[in-house]
């Protein structure tokens, strides 16, 4: 448990409470340094109450897609990516983000192979070869 001080003139409001409002407060500031710098708004378009009001909602909806994206409910790609084809795709269809997002890998990686040369002819499976190991010999740690 980490102590705080802190001062305050709500003297009807227990300690606890006014505890639990600096911690509201504190992920609202995490908010807005997050919309600054990764969703890159430096500035407000409008001093127009509505506009802001637009602008703050946008940026909500980015950070929440962002935040699913982090829990795995995405593909895997990093956030600096995920949040450039968000700028993308910012005035197209929805239908047309989610086809980027959901279509499969255009190619998959196996490596660098020597030419002439396949998996089962590389050393350390020619190794492993040469030492045949017995069922009875393994451990198998379950987690």
């Amino acid at each position: 448990m980490h102590r705080v001080r802190a001062l305050t003139n709500r003297f009807d409001v227990s300690a606890e409470d006014i505890a639990q409002m600096y911690r509201y407060r504190w992920k609202v500031e995490l908010f807005f340094k997050f919309m600054k710098q990764q969703l890159r708004l430096k500035k407000l378009y409008s001093t127009k109450e509505q506009a802001v009001w637009n602008q703050i909602y946008l940026n909500l909806i980015a950070y929440l897609l962002v935040e699913l994206w982090r829990q795995g409910h995405a593909p895997t790609m990093d956030r600096g990516e995920f949040i450039t084809l968000l700028r993308a795709y910012l005035r197209k269809p929805m239908e047309a983000l989610l086809a980027v997002l959901h279509r499969p890998k255009e190619r998959t990686s196996r490596g660098r192979r020597k030419k002439g040369r396949t998996a089962a002819d590389s050393p350390q499976a020619l190794e492993a070869a040469a030492h045949p190991v017995q069922v009875s010999e393994l451990q198998l740690n379950e987690a």
